[in-house]
C-alpha cells in the first residue's frame, strides 16, 4: 500500500536509508519534507516499510529526490508502483518526472530505462550523474 509518509514512519525510513550507506541524516529528511511543494510517500507491506519517495511539485515537472527500496524487497515492483503513483499525476501542468542518479548505479539506469525514462550525463566535480526524464508523450500502457 502507498500512503503519505509521516513523522512516525522516519525510524523505518532511516533504517532503508543508511543500509545504503546514502549519508542522510533524520534531521536532513525533516528538513527536505518541511521545503515548499515536496511530498513523501512510503510503501508498506504488513505495517513494514518496504521503500520511500520524496518527490516535489516544481513548475513544469516533478522532480524525484529519493527513490529507496529496501534490499529485501527488490524486484517486487515497488519502486515501479511509486513512480506509476508519480505518472499517473502527469498532465498539461507537469508533463514530466525528472531524477538524477549516479552514472555507476547501473541497476538503476537500467531499471528507469526499462520504464521508459531517457538519460544524458551531467558532469560534476566528486562524480558524474545521469539526469532521467520520463515525459508524458512516452506514458505506457500498464
Amino acid at each position: 500500500m502507498i500512503r503519505w509518509l509521516i513523522q512516525s514512519d522516519l525510524n523505518q525510513v532511516m533504517e532503508i536509508e543508511n543500509s545504503f550507506d546514502l549519508f542522510t541524516t533524520k534531521e536532513e529528511i525533516i528538513s527536505s519534507l518541511q521545503q515548499k511543494s515536496r511530498i513523501g510517500l512510503v510503501y508498506e507491506i504488513d505495517e513494514e516499510i518496504c521503500g520511500f519517495m520524496i518527490y516535489s511539485c516544481e513548475e513544469a515537472y516533478y522532480f524525484i529526490h529519493k527513490l529507496v527500496i529496501d534490499e529485501d524487497h527488490r524486484g517486487r515492483g515497488i519502486a515501479t508502483e511509486l513512480i506509476d503513483k508519480l505518472a499517473n499525476k502527469l498532465g498539461d501542468k507537469r508533463d514530466s518526472i525528472i531524477l538524477q542518479i549516479r552514472e555507476t548505479n547501473q541497476n538503476a539506469l537500467l531499471f528507469l530505462k526499462s520504464l521508459g525514462f531517457k538519460g544524458f550525463l551531467v558532469p560534476g566535480e566528486k562524480w558524474n550523474m545521469i539526469e532521467m526524464e520520463y515525459s508524458v508523450s512516452r506514458i505506457y500502457d500498464r
